[in-house]
């Protein structure tokens, strides 16, 4: 987090199942009382876990105790339920953190065209503001962006270079032909390649690394 804030990076990706919470309001927080940044300059995102749909607002703030924080920027639905009903009744209490100034804003995550779909047939007092979901060139994930862009949603793209290898479908790319061949045409790294790709097509990205270099590396993409 240290390498991150000086590299100028200013957007956080937090929750509770990631379990980063602690140490990112640990950091943010001894940057905020030297005078580093201010608080107007942080985006600090969290995320509701399914196990905690039955406590919502406990959940909330327990992230934000983790955070060090009284509000978040965004609070996200980590998986959104497949049934109405339960839709409904999350987004009520999603709206509620909203109401109360416990987020600015709310939205969901892993969240398909279809399901987008049925929660704004709810017709909801608070649209979402995000979708954070999985984009890359060997997930181009169109169905989704092109909902989002029809709904006025914005789309934050995770595993922005590929699934790490032997996580699944979408393997890293930093190591494909056409991803080198476009670093080194834009003059950057491969890394930086993926996420102007991602960015170029409106997405704001959160890659993840525990390397100060790389973490510059990617801080460079962004500007």
């Amino acid at each position: 987090v240290e390498a991150a804030l000086a590299a100028g990076v200013r957007h956080f990706d937090c929750a509770s199942i990631y379990r980063n919470e602690a140490a990112v309001g640990a950091a943010l927080h001894a940057a905020l009382a030297s005078g580093r940044v201010a608080r107007r300059e942080l985006y600090v995102t969290s995320k509701l876990w399914p196990s905690d749909h039955a406590r919502v607002r406990e959940a909330c703030l327990g992230s934000l105790r983790a955070l060090r924080l009284d509000r978040l920027d965004l609070y996200l639905l980590h998986w959104p339920p497949s049934d109405d009903g339960s839709l409904e009744r999350l987004w009520r209490c999603m709206e509620s953190l909203a109401a109360e100034g416990l987020a600015t804003s709310i939205g969901v995550c892993n969240c398909s065209a279809r399901r987008l779909d049925a929660l704004f047939a709810l017709r909801p007092a608070v649209a979402p503001a995000v979708n954070q979901v999985e984009v890359h060139p060997g997930w181009r994930n169109e169905a989704t962006l092109a909902a989002c862009a029809a709904r006025g949603v914005h789309v934050t793209a995770y595993a922005p270079l590929g699934r790490a290898l032997g996580a699944g479908a979408g393997a890293s790319l930093l190591n494909e032909p056409v991803v080198r061949e476009a670093a080194a045409q834009l003059g950057g790294t491969p890394a930086q390649a993926l996420l102007r790709w991602a960015i170029a097509r409106g997405c704001s990205v959160v890659p993840k690394s525990s390397s100060r270099a790389r973490i510059e590396e990617n801080a460079r993409s962004l500007r």
